[in-house]
């Protein structure tokens, strides 16, 4: 299992209510391909600096996920089904920075 974040981007056309079920969608996909959701945070309505495929503004969501590599490759055809999902980029997730370590207190 490789742990992935995805960017999700819902029409602005849509009400925030209606993101919720959208997003319930695509959990279902990865989960659907003996995925785990580790975190889905919504990032809010947000316009674009341009028009795109005559939208203005969106829905972001960020998504961090864990799926077999061999999973991935169905999983962007798959979420391209759902009507309601305008863009979509999947990018392997980094590892969490190691904490730092706390400064030693000078004694003078």
């Amino acid at each position: 299992m490789k742990t992935y974040e995805a960017m999700l981007i819902f029409p602005g056309s849509l009400t925030e209510e209606a993101v919720t079920p959208s997003l319930d969608k695509v959990k279902v996909e990865i989960e659907r391909l003996q995925g785990r959701i580790v975190e889905a945070s919504n990032l809010g309505r947000r316009n674009f600096s341009r028009p795109m495929h005559k939208q203005e503004s969106g829905y972001y969501v960020r998504m961090r996920f864990e799926l077999d590599p061999a999973s991935l490759a169905g999983l962007p055809g798959r979420l391209k089904l759902n009507e309601n999902l305008f863009r979509i980029q999947i990018v392997v997730a980094e590892p969490p920075a190691p904490p730092k370590p706390e400064p030693e207190p000078v004694n003078g």
